[in-house]
């Protein structure tokens, strides 16, 4: 059965590296390895390698360099277990906000009654104490991973809804109005006009969303999860302040290769466009 997948893995790469070129094929075999493995079970070479060649391709080498040698400090620093938990925790948080987020930001967009209940559900969500997040999951839910994980949703679902909003309702009329003319339906106009027009503001809002989920980790940390939060408290109950330095910087160390990686790709577009 091993054999068989990893045949069947390599023929999609081979055919998306044919269709699509070599960055395909090697994202075909990152996904296939990913399902292979789990994200937690990820050979940290095939990760740190990975990441850092994604991120000389989208933003230079010497961001590939900046993300090696933070990768790098986090695994003889002893964290690595607790970062790639941080990553598995922040990266499913973040898709599912996005995906809530983002479709409630179209209904937004095209419902202005919509629009109104959001708004102050939103300042609400933005306003409230980050460790308030935690009283609702933990009314439903034990004190694990999956609790943390609907605090961390909770505070950062905002930005999504608010800024794919912003984006759709700024569009340029007359792009729009000439999309329609030609007789494009508004599914059509919304996913080939709208949505293109306004990615820069959704990305934007999915760096937002990040940076979020990532200063949520320390106060997930109290519901019981095993991350670079929990690193944090360790070292402040133990008063280690090399290892609650590390731990911290290896939380700033993503949200800024995380911002960097997304700021190249999208100039990238930009030039592409």
């Amino acid at each position: 059965m091993a054999a068989g997948y990893c045949a069947l893995i390599l023929a999609a790469a081979a055919l998306s590296t044919r269709g699509f070129g070599w960055r395909a094929g090697m994202v075909a075999l990152a996904a296939g390895l990913i399902l292979f493995t789990g994200f937690l079970g990820l050979p940290w070479p095939v990760f740190i390698l990975g990441v850092a060649l994604l991120a000389s391709q989208v933003a230079g080498i010497g961001l590939g360099l900046f993300a090696l040698a933070g990768f790098t400090l986090i695994l003889v620093s002893g964290l690595w277990p607790q970062l790639i938990q941080s990553l598995y925790l922040c990266t499913l948080a973040v898709l599912l906000c996005l995906a809530i987020g983002g479709a409630l930001g179209v209904w937004a967009a095209y419902s202005d009654r919509v629009s109104r209940i959001l708004k102050p559900a939103c300042d609400a969500l933005q306003t409230m104490p980050q460790f308030v997040f935690l009283i609702p999951a933990l009314m439903f839910f034990k004190v694990g991973e999956f609790t943390a994980l609907i605090a961390i949703m909770l505070y950062a679902i905002v930005p999504p809804i608010r800024y794919v909003e912003h984006g759709l309702r700024h569009v340029r009329v007359d792009v729009v109005e000439a999309v329609e003319q030609m007789g494009a339906t508004p599914t059509q106009t919304l996913l080939h006009a709208k949505l293109p027009l306004a990615l820069p503001v959704v990305m934007l809002g999915l760096n937002q969303t990040i940076m979020a989920a990532l200063s949520m980790l320390a106060i997930a940390a109290l519901v019981g999860t095993r991350d670079l939060g929990q690193a944090v408290y360790v070292a402040l109950g133990k008063a280690d302040a090399g290892m609650g330095l590390i731990a911290g910087l290896s939380i700033a160390f993503l949200a800024i290769l995380a911002d960097r990686i997304m700021q190249g790709w999208v100039g990238k577009s930009d030039l592409g466009a």
